[in-house]
């Protein structure tokens, strides 16, 4: 391909981490032989911010962004541009929505991070305990809800749970709020007409890059609009249903191989990976 690409955007769950959350040292050793060619990088990713400065440490990607959009951090600059709260008329319903489960939900605020049921999963609970959440007492949650500037909720459930989780939420029919699926455990609750597609737009524009000279690659629902917006859209070969029935271009190798960071290097004629 000869596109003039000058821009890529990386999911992390899926895509660039492997199937124990992790970014593996081939990972890190490609995407920093790629991100010093002169190509910008940046991470959209349904993990927070504070998860996401986490795990790319020193990578030197240009913006880093949470909740998907929520929260849009220049990452050279160190300064948070835009965060994306939900709108409080809302949040009294989905009070009344949410008590009927018993899934695990961890509650995104401009502060702390707040953790309802705790996973019984070996792996989530791993992720959960390194966020160090306030916990919510079981059977509290209308007495303890977070007061705090309320941004995200991640939903804990598996796949009939998210089917059943999402059907009810259109019954409430919130006016200012969306759900979405982020592949693996979790669903997604957040402000309207957020999402990866619309942060990866806002990114470009600040930084005069037109959007057809980007890439964008992920697997999950929530990153099909970030797909759908760049140049270039590529899932994963471990992609969702949902990745698979709209995009054309998904990589050779899953995201246990090293997959993203290959399949790029293939595209874009450069041997930045390891052999």
């Amino acid at each position: 391909m000869n596109q003039n690409y000058q821009l890529i955007a990386f999911d992390l769950d899926g895509t660039l981490l492997d199937d124990q959350m992790c970014l593996p040292q081939v990972t890190i050793n490609g995407l920093n032989r790629f991100l010093q060619s002169g190509i910008k990088g940046v991470v959209i990713s349904g993990r927070c911010l504070a998860d996401v400065q986490k795990i790319v440490g020193d990578l030197p990607f240009s913006y880093l962004a949470g909740l998907n959009g929520a929260q849009i951090y220049n990452y050279q600059r160190k300064i948070l541009e835009k965060v994306y709260p939900m709108d409080k008329e809302d949040q009294q319903k989905l009070v009344c929505f949410l008590k009927q489960y018993n899934q695990c939900m961890l509650f995104f605020t401009d502060q702390p991070i707040y953790i309802y049921n705790e996973p019984e999963d070996v792996l989530l609970k791993l992720y959960t305990d390194s966020l160090n959440p306030f916990i919510i007492p079981p059977q509290s949650l209308v007495e303890n809800w977070p007061s705090d500037q309320l941004i995200s909720i991640q939903i804990a459930a598996d796949h009939s749970s998210k089917q059943q989780i999402r059907k009810n939420f259109e019954r409430y029919h919130f006016q200012k709020l969306d759900i979405v699926d982020a592949g693996y455990h979790f669903l997604i609750i957040q402000k309207k007409n957020i999402d990866k597609g619309k942060c990866l737009a806002y990114i470009c524009q600040t930084l005069n890059i037109d959007l057809k000279n980007t890439i964008a690659i992920g697997d999950s629902e929530n990153d099909l609009s970030m797909l759908k917006t760049a140049g270039l859209g590529i899932g994963m070969k471990n992609s969702t249903e949902e990745i698979l029935k709209n995009i054309d271009h998904f990589t050779d190798k899953d995201n246990r191989s090293n997959g993203a960071v290959d399949y790029l290097a293939k595209i874009l004629n450069k041997t930045f990976h390891d052999n």
